[in-house]
């Protein structure tokens, strides 16, 4: 053990510190979100997308929300909708859990990129890779990819 200003440090609890400061950096970093547009959607939309879990913000009343998280391994698919202008996206879930709501009257682009991040993150928590050793920019580069190769059609 080292000892520093006359305090034993544990190295044991040194390594198990650094790994609980990274996990909680890395849990409420947002990599991307988005909002349904407004006046098509009178109180708007949010969602949310971090490593480990998606946020559904949905907009109930003046000052009122209705906040949903799913985590990314419990995601079987994105259904995405659009026309010219906005989309729509659909979390389809596996069996078991609570489905979300139907978001609408999203920007198409912003759509579309969330959808591929979303389908990045689904194939990296399959593979059960550790997102954790990659910042924020490097990682979306490759979910964008990843996304953008399972996605052919979008």
């Amino acid at each position: 053990m080292k000892v520093l200003n006359s305090v034993k440090i544990n190295p044991e609890k040194m390594e198990a510190k650094k790994k609980l400061d990274k996990l909680v950096d890395t849990s409420t970093e947002v990599l991307y979100r988005l909002s349904s547009c407004f006046p098509f959607t009178l109180f708007p939309d949010e969602i949310i997308v971090m490593r480990h879990r998606i946020d559904i913000i949905y907009g109930v009343f003046i000052g009122s929300k209705e906040v949903m998280s799913i985590e990314i391994k419990n995601i079987f698919d994105v259904n995405l909708d659009f026309d010219l202008f906005f989309a729509a996206v659909d979390f389809k879930l596996t069996i078991g859990q609570e489905t979300p709501g139907v978001v609408k009257f999203l920007k198409k682009q912003e759509a579309i990129k969330m959808r591929r991040i979303v389908t990045g993150l689904v194939a990296t928590s399959r593979e059960n890779i550790d997102l954790s050793q990659f910042s924020k920019d490097e990682l979306l580069d490759k979910l964008m990819e990843i996304g953008k190769a399972r996605q052919q059609s979008t």
